[in-house]
């Protein structure tokens, strides 16, 4: 699993990634950012979307932010162990 994403829930920030393997899973089921299909074009559009209107990616903060608290157990393990 990309450990960018498990990076971004522990600073709880949202994620925009693509919905392929496991990462809707990793993403709290889409609550703690924006999964898109396997597509570039429609990629591109999403970002260009939240660089036009940031505060559209604040309806994702709270769900990145209770991933955090979910697994904040996890979290510092992992943390332990990076550093």
């Amino acid at each position: 699993t990309p450990v960018t994403i498990d990076e971004d829930g522990v600073l709880g920030m949202p994620v925009v990634a693509t919905d392929v393997g496991g990462i809707a899973e990793q993403m709290y089921g889409g609550k703690a950012g924006v999964l898109v299909p396997g597509s570039e074009d429609r990629l591109f559009e999403v970002l260009q979307g939240f660089i036009q209107n940031p505060a559209a990616l604040d309806k994702y903060k709270n769900g990145a932010e209770n991933w955090r608290e979910r697994n904040e157990k996890s979290l510092r393990a992992l943390l332990e162990f990076i550093g």
